[in-house]
């Protein structure tokens, strides 16, 4: 089974699902895909925070993920994470570029890369939403084959009972959305 998680930096749910994969990482291939809620809540009148990521933390985040991609992805993904959370939302484009660069990739590489990022960006978020219908993150997408969105909360158990649970939901044909009322 292959797994793609479709996240955003800055929503916690994504962040507690990355926590829990790293507590108890499935035995599965977990690919990583960029999704802007950002984007996703622009209006029509607005331009695509895709087109200029450094507008935007949490776009350019997800930019840098796809830069780092080939270099130390894990590592970078890893740190973002967890000072996003840690510093409630409050780095700034610099910052981003030193976790980046101390992944080993240099703002320089990143302007020379600039277009091929912001296409892979696009093609992310145009996958979540158009094959996917990706409303939110993180988005799951199990085998290429069905989507589920989860919202997460930081817990440190539950790990491989938990993919398999969601595995078996997200496989039911029945089963169409899950929402748990508060």
């Amino acid at each position: 089974m292959d797994i793609d998680i479709f996240f955003d930096y800055t929503c916690r749910h994504s962040f507690a699902l990355h926590r829990l994969i790293e507590v108890d990482p499935p035995k599965v291939a977990i690919r990583w895909r960029t999704f802007s809620l950002k984007e996703l809540r622009r209006s029509e009148a607005e331009p695509s925070l895709l087109l200029e990521p450094e507008k935007s933390f949490s776009v350019l985040a997800l930019a840098l993920a796809h830069a780092v991609e080939d270099v130390n992805f894990l590592d970078f993904h890893r740190l973002v994470f967890e000072r996003v959370h840690a510093s409630a939302h409050k780095l700034g484009s610099d910052d981003l570029f030193d976790l980046a660069d101390a992944a080993g990739v240099t703002r320089k590489r990143f302007e020379d890369d600039r277009e091929l990022l912001i296409q892979r960006l696009a093609e992310d978020q145009d996958e979540a939403m158009q094959r996917w219908n990706a409303h939110g993150t993180p988005t799951i997408v199990f085998d290429r084959a069905t989507s589920v969105y989860f919202r997460f909360e930081l817990e440190e158990r539950g790990g491989s009972a938990t993919w398999h649970l969601l595995e078996q939901i997200a496989r039911s044909p029945w089963l169409l959305e899950a929402k748990r009322s508060r």
